[in-house]
């Protein structure tokens, strides 16, 4: 039988072709179409697919779709890297989550927890951070700076976390400090030689867990230290007398930047402690302290400056500034307190120490200060309960500070307080004030300058001082006075300050006075006060007496403007109804001025008196100290006698065993002279004192009186005493002025036109006249009455003289000389010729 390949090859198929095939062990024959009716005709594939089975059991082909990162190019299946973008979003890695990388040329998955673990391994792995130059490894980055958790740090405010901080402290790195509250025990010192602490602001808490031992909780020992964002809570439940944080003389430079230093209930939020003399450099900036007893405090630490601060709510000062020495060998010094605001305190700002226990006595403080440069600047301090800024030192500058509200309603507190000596207060404004705006009493040699004061019961008190300037200040809306000097004064604690006022100027300040308020009053006999060019502005009405109440007896008084005058227009003197002054026709002045005018007068002026001497003749002004004695060891008693009045009271002031002053209780009423004053007690001897009743005239006191009309100046009876060159009455023309001057109790006239004597005329001509009595020309030494006009300057001259004039008197010709001892014939003399001594002749 032929082969398959040997039969003859066919030209076409059909459907009807025969073919043969087995079935069931048996040949048969089928046609092309029965042998294709069980098959697909044809297989399509789209592009880009694939024919296959994804499913478990066997079946047809399915056509497969290439994915992403394969590509199915001219039958050929290929793969690329696959698109980090083009995967689908995850979440945050955790441990558990696998990553793939090669190991040893192997594909391989790892847990993301070992994966980084990996990392910490590789000591050399470097970076070169953004905008860096230099390729670092990670741990030298990462060594820049430490967090307390690497060493171990809960920061759950519960967990005690001293242990971790101590040791990155000890470190050498900056400790950074999360958002969180690190419990830390007390006592902590933080030692070498930098230690910087780095939190978050407002979030970063340092938190005192307990207090075993010490009165500090944090001490700061390290030579250099800085701390940013962190707040020091000191824990409000641990009430023993301790101090939050303690910068020690071993630090030199210390930086607090944006700090809160708080619950310091029984101490100070912030302290640095004494370094005199070694010189240190530490600053706080734009930190908060509040709830403490004082929020930060420099006791004896040089160049320490605190700014932009907040100071509130601290049961004694927001700042301190000042230290307990009484040998006063070491000092605060070059202290700069700028721009900080402080309120709610008892004192906001306090420089200088006030303790007794230092102080002894108390002039010491002015004289060795333990508060020495220091810059009080552009703060506001407001709602404190006794003083905004309390200040107490040598060169203390207090200067620009806002204050206002502070010293509630004790009248005895204020806004500031400066018993401060070589010293300036300047260009602040204090209002709202119901005590003191500026008590500067107790200072030496100081200028209080230029501030704006109002709205307070007394503007500036400058009393016991010495050397004080009070000028240029703007003073209104004060209920009680503008300006007060005593002639001695008290502490912030109400001890005698052991100095007596002198030489103290009250200059250019504008000063305006409400409805029963006084300007100026000078209290208790202060020595050697001047009083000039100030403007007093008064309401309509105003009792013009009030402007100045000078109780000394050695005040200048010059140049002041009432009202924008430097007179005030009297119409008549007249004569009090009763008093001392009673049926005497009084110029009565107001104290403020020296120049007043009469546009009227019905009987010769008897008195000139100022307002303070008329309505205080009866009272007991001022007691002065005649004799300071010796061996006082406290305050001799003060006893008025005699006087015909009652009532008097006073305080002797002493100081070094010696009285120096005394401050008068009460006034006493209806006296007609001045009382004697007897001391008692006190332990030594020797002192004695005068009382002053009513104001005496001041030596020297200046009053220019204009006359509008004709007046005439009583002599004999006058009170008090009115003198004149002359002796006796004058009346000054009208329209023409006369100067007073005070001289030994009384008035002088100094300058002025006698209408008496001399009478000038409307026509040119002029009256010599006298009283009674001849009329004289006395011309003084050798000279002579000459007589001249406007065409001979020479003119001649009327001389006397005992003998002949030849030869012993010159003459021009036309003189005269009256022989007083001659005889007939050689008593009256006319010059002949000639301008010598010669050509007289006797012609009668």
């Amino acid at each position: 039988m032929p082969t398959i390949d040997q039969l003859q090859a066919a030209t076409a198929s059909a459907d009807t072709d025969e073919l043969l095939t087995s079935q069931g062990g048996v040949s048969v024959k089928v046609t092309r179409s029965q042998l294709l009716a069980g098959l697909q005709p044809s297989i399509a594939v789209p592009p880009g697919a694939l024919l296959g089975n994804s499913g478990s059991t066997v079946d047809g082909p399915q056509s497969i779709m290439v994915g992403s990162n394969l590509t199915l190019t001219n039958g050929t299946l290929s793969g690329t890297a696959f698109s980090i973008a083009a995967l689908p979003s995850g979440r945050s890695p955790v441990a558990a989550d696998l990553v793939s990388l090669s190991q040893g040329g192997t594909a391989a998955a790892i847990s993301y927890g070992t994966f980084l673990n990996g990392i910490a391994s590789l000591p050399n792995l470097a970076v070169e951070p953004t905008a860096a130059s230099v390729t670092r490894t990670l741990p030298a980055i990462f060594g820049d700076s430490l967090t307390i958790e690497d060493f171990g740090a809960a920061g759950d405010g519960v967990t005690d976390d001293t242990a971790a901080f101590l040791a990155a402290a000890a470190a050498g790195a900056p400790i950074r400090l999360g958002p969180k509250t690190y419990a830390i025990r007390g006592p902590t010192t933080l030692a070498g030689s930098a230690v910087t602490l780095i939190g978050v602001a407002g979030k970063t808490t340092l938190h005192r867990l307990s207090q075993s031992s010490g009165s500090v909780w944090i001490t700061v020992a390290a030579t250099l230290f800085a701390s940013e964002g962190v707040t020091f809570d000191a824990n409000s439940a641990i009430t023993s007398s301790t101090i939050g944080v303690n910068v020690s003389a071993s630090c030199l430079r210390a930086v607090f930047q944006g700090c809160g230093f708080t619950n310091t209930v029984s101490g100070t939020g912030l302290q640095f402690s004494t370094s005199d003399p070694a010189l240190t450099r530490h600053s706080v900036t734009a930190c908060e302290a509040f709830g403490n007893v004082r929020g930060i405090s420099c006791t004896a630490a040089d160049g320490v400056i605190v700014s932009g601060c907040h100071l509130h709510d601290n049961s004694s000062g927001g700042i301190t500034v000042d230290n307990i020495d009484s040998t006063h060998t070491i000092k605060t010094r070059t202290t700069q307190i700028l721009g900080n605001q402080c309120w709610n305190n008892l004192v906001g700002i306090q420089v200088g120490d006030y303790s007794l226990s230092n102080v002894v006595p108390t002039t010491a403080t002015n004289t060795n200060p333990d508060v020495v440069q220091c810059l009080i600047a552009s703060n506001t301090c407001h709602d404190n309960s006794e003083y905004g800024i309390a200040a107490q030192g040598y060169n203390i500058l207090v200067q620009g500070n806002l204050l206002y509200n502070n010293g509630g309603t004790n009248l005895g507190n204020g806004g500031i307080l400066a018993n401060v000596s070589n010293s300036a207060v300047r260009d602040n404004l204090i209002s709202q004030h119901l005590g003191y705006a500026i008590d500067a009493g107790a200072s030496i040699f100081t200028d209080i300058g230029d501030n704006f004061v109002t709205t307070a019961r007394i503007g500036i008190n400058a009393g016991g001082s010495q050397g004080v300037r009070v000028a240029g200040n703007y003073i209104e809306n004060c209920s009680g006075t503008g300006i007060t000097i005593f002639h001695t004064e008290t502490d912030a604690n109400g001890n005698t300050i052991g100095v007596a006022t002198t030489n103290v100027v009250i200059a250019e300040n504008h000063i305006d006075i409400p409805t029963g308020a006084s300007g100026i009053i000078l209290q208790d006999g202060p020595q050697l006060v001047s009083v000039l060019r100030n403007t007093v502005v008064t309401v309509a009405g105003a009792d013009v007496s009030l402007c100045l109440l000078p109780f000394t007896d050695s005040v200048t008084i010059a140049g002041n403007l009432l009202n924008g005058s430097p007179t005030l227009h009297l119409f008549d003197p007249f004569a009090p109804s009763s008093g001392p002054f009673s049926g005497f026709t009084t110029l009565a002045y107001p104290d403020v001025l020296d120049s007043v005018s009469i546009a009227a007068t019905s009987a010769a002026v008897q008195s000139i008196c100022a307002l303070s001497a008329l309505n205080y003749a009866q009272f007991v002004t001022f007691t002065k100290v005649t004799n300071g004695g010796s061996g006082y060891t406290s305050a001799p008693a003060v006893t008025f006698t005699g006087g015909g009045g009652t009532g008097a009271t006073a305080a002797a002031v002493v100081s070094g065993g010696a009285l120096i002053g005394f401050r008068m209780g009460s006034l006493g009423s209806d006296y007609t002279s001045a009382p004697t004053v007897l001391l008692s007690g006190g332990g030594g001897s020797g002192g004695t004192a005068t009382a002053f009743i009513g104001v005496p005239v001041p030596p020297s006191r200046n009053l220019r009186v204009y006359c509008g009309v004709a007046v005439s100046w009583a002599v004999s009876g006058s009170k008090p005493s009115q003198t004149t060159a002359s002796g006796i009455a004058i009346t000054t023309a009208a329209n023409s002025d006369i100067d007073w001057v005070g001289r030994s109790g009384g008035w002088y006239a100094a300058r002025h036109q006698q209408t008496d004597y001399v009478a000038p005329s409307a026509n040119g001509s002029v009256t010599f006249a006298s009283i009674s009595g001849d009329l004289r020309l006395q011309p003084g030494g050798p000279g002579a009455v000459r007589w001249v006009n406007a065409a001979q300057a020479t003119g001649c001259t009327t001389t006397v003289g005992a003998g002949t004039p030849n030869g012993a008197v010159s003459a021009p010709p036309g003189s005269d000389y009256r022989n007083l001892t001659g005889a007939a014939g050689s008593v009256f003399w006319i010059k002949q010729s000639g301008t010598g001594s010669s050509g007289w002749l006797a012609v009668a």
